[in-house]
């Protein structure tokens, strides 16, 4: 069952009702995070490692433009492979 969604999500574009929900999901994520010091925090140290901007952290516009159902086809292509991957079974307990 994930194989196949995993297969989907590399062979088309995504449907345009998954980026809305993605939108949503990162826009409410966000502003709730702007209210929060550990947040700040964390934007502070990953945007320095990263060399970015401070000035972009609180852009969520920006951050939006880049999810696309193209990009996010490309993501899985590139890294959600199936080439090597651990099959595991839960098994019931003995009694």
């Amino acid at each position: 069952m994930i194989l196949s969604e995993i297969a989907s999500f590399r062979s088309a574009p995504v449907d345009g009702s998954y980026i809305t929900k993605l939108s949503e999901n990162f826009r409410r994520t966000q502003e709730e995070g702007l209210k929060n010091n550990q947040y700040w925090l964390s934007k502070i140290v990953d945007f320095t490692i990263l060399g970015k901007s401070l000035d972009t952290i609180s852009d969520t516009d920006a951050v939006l433009a880049l999810f696309t159902p193209q990009s996010l086809q490309a993501a899985a292509e590139k890294y959600l492979s199936t080439d090597n991957y651990v099959r595991a079974y839960l098994m019931p307990a003995e009694r």
